[in-house]
């Protein structure tokens, strides 16, 4: 019974959650949406690690990790919809089409309707890039900060300047025009 008033309080908070973000259904929905997903991942997460354990090192294992990165992160995305939708009726059109018309030939022009250039989607991926080699000496050698700092100074700054550069490149490329309100103002 303990496990199942867990469960619950896990919805309920992630309920108040979502109302505390906005007093619109979209963001009680969001809550509810991460409170649904928490008490699904507590059925799975020990017998998914003991699997794991049981494969680490093995190239099954490292697979295994990279699906369940992925799927959070998949996951977490998805309940952005919820998030940014105006009301229930733009929520409920945008996940009625989110595969219409989807070509991943056309991946450019989906970005430039996002307000992204082809400049700036090279300067994300090459972010993304920096940070997949960081995340991997981590992955595949333990601490990825305790090992940088093992590197050589020539090692070290290539990836400071490669981090900071691709940095620079973002701040410098963003789309004109476009401005990013703080999120919160609107409470």
């Amino acid at each position: 019974c303990a496990k199942h008033r867990h469960l619950l309080n896990l919805i309920i908070t992630f309920g108040f959650s979502g109302l505390w973000h906005g007093a619109n259904w979209t963001f009680v929905l969001w809550g509810l949406y991460h409170g649904i997903l928490l008490c699904i991942e507590s059925f799975y997460v020990r017998r998914l690690d003991a699997y794991q354990q049981s494969l680490q090192g093995t190239a099954k294992g490292k697979l295994l990790n990279v699906v369940r990165t992925g799927s959070t992160l998949v996951l977490a995305v998805f309940g952005w919809i919820f998030f940014r939708a105006n009301n229930l009726t733009d929520l409920m059109y945008v996940l009625g089409n989110l595969h219409r018309g989807l070509n991943p030939l056309h991946l450019l022009t989906y970005v430039e309707a996002a307000g992204m250039g082809a400049m700036q989607l090279g300067i994300t991926l090459l972010l993304f890039a920096v940070l997949a080699v960081y995340d991997g000496i981590g992955y595949y050698r333990g601490d990825a900060l305790h090992n940088l700092l093992q590197q050589k100074r020539m090692v070290r700054y290539l990836f400071y300047w490669a981090m900071g550069f691709s940095i620079l490149l973002a701040l410098a490329f963003r789309p004109a025009g476009v401005e990013a309100d703080f999120i919160y103002f609107q409470f």
